[in-house]
């Protein structure tokens, strides 16, 4: 019992409530269907955790359910736009972020979604997430293999296989709330579990020579061996970049990225490392051809933020307007957008524009009370004064 509820550790909160629910509700399946029959339990078990979901949305962190239903929304719109195809493995983020700055672009910037809407990453629901980015057909695909996977679970609840059953439960209510897919560690073990408790009950039409299998298990372990050495060579490489980059060596932290790049340019931490690190060393025009190279898989506010600054100084005001107002739009709460605009519009002489901006900085609420927020209020309020 404990080992099932092992995956609640990395699930968040309130998923991983309704996990260990679902948990605890299969390890007595068995005993509950013996003495009340199967449909009442199933009816029974459904009631209950349609009323533990409203209360945990309506009374535990509901300023985040409301984040959540914003963000499930604008996740289902993306699907309804990309449903056929996808948006292509990996790339939610940016098509996602964008969506979202679409939105604020023609909404409120200080109503209660606004301050509550972030950079996104995740669907919140692995199904819609697989759907968005892999089309109808990979929604479908992995619809069904839940459903394969989920009968396994009951078919084999009062087995020696229970336990497996037991860690798989979780992880699909997981998948309801979260996003414990993106997980390599929960996706390893999730595969390895779904292997053992489907293994008896799905029948191939045509059965596969035992060469085939050692082959494919061989390679397969091949690749994994590869991948995970280029993955940790690369992460020995942005580590040895940053230590450079913070003994003030950043011709070489640069010289170490360029090394890492092909391999980590999905890797969100990675790519906003090496533009701030050229940013920095006044390479501008490499920032920018380096945005557009990760951009299609990785997109938040801070990278639109740097390359309106590098378009800024560049000069070309309409580029730099472009992402100065997307880093805005995908988190409408930031004050310092607001003054990054204001400024941006004095310097390029319209006064009007920029005592605007100065305005919504005022008007904003501010989300979290810090003396740099009172300070960027402060300095919008000088601009209004000095200015009338």
């Amino acid at each position: 019992m404990v080992i099932s509820f092992g995956w609640i550790l990395i699930l968040e909160s309130r998923a991983a409530l309704l996990a260990s629910l679902a948990g605890l509700f299969y390890i007595m399946y068995p005993a509950m269907i013996k003495r009340f029959g199967k449909r009442k339990v199933l009816v029974i078990a459904i009631l209950v955790f349609i009323i533990f979901l409203v209360l945990f949305t309506s009374l535990i962190k509901t300023n985040s359910s409301v984040s959540r239903w914003f963000i499930l929304k604008n996740s289902v719109a993306l699907f309804k736009q990309n449903w056929l195809t996808g948006v292509g493995i990996g790339r939610f983020n940016p098509n996602y972020n964008h969506l979202q700055a679409e939105y604020f672009s023609n909404n409120s910037l200080i109503n209660e979604e606004a301050m509550l809407a972030n950079d996104g990453y995740f669907a919140f629901n692995e199904w819609l997430h697989i759907g968005i980015e892999l089309g109808i057909a990979g929604l479908l695909v992995s619809l069904l293999t839940s459903y394969v996977v989920l009968k396994a679970c009951f078919k084999n609840a009062d087995t020696q296989k229970g336990w497996a059953g037991a860690m798989l439960i979780p992880v699909f209510v997981g998948c309801m709330f979260s996003y414990p897919l993106h997980n390599l560690v929960i996706v390893g073990l999730t595969a390895f579990l779904t292997g053992y408790i489907t293994k008896d009950i799905v029948n191939l039409p045509v059965a596969i020579p035992g060469w085939l299998k050692t082959g494919f298990i061989s390679i397969s372990f091949l690749l994994f061996i590869i991948f995970s050495c280029q993955f940790f060579n690369n992460q020995r490489i942005l580590s040895k970049a940053k230590q450079s980059r913070k003994e003030g060596y950043k011709t070489e932290a640069i010289a170490l990225c360029e090394r890492a790049a092909p391999g980590l340019i999905k890797d969100y931490s990675f790519t906003i490392f090496y533009l701030e690190l050229l940013y920095e060393t006044n390479r501008l025009t490499g920032a920018i051809r380096w945005f557009n190279e990760f951009h299609p898989y990785h997109c938040n506010q801070t990278a639109h933020s740097k390359i309106a600054r590098c378009y800024d100084e560049l000069g070309n005001f309409k580029l730099a307007e472009e992402h100065y107002l997307e880093s805005l739009y995908i988190t409408p709460h930031l004050l310092q957008s607001r003054i990054d605009l204001m400024n941006f519009y004095h310097r390029f002489g319209y006064t009007g524009k920029a005592k605007t901006w100065a305005k919504k900085t005022i008007e904003c609420p501010i989300k979290i009370e810090t003396e740099r927020a009172y300070y960027l209020g402060k300095k919008a309020r000088e601009y209004l004064a000095a200015h009338q």
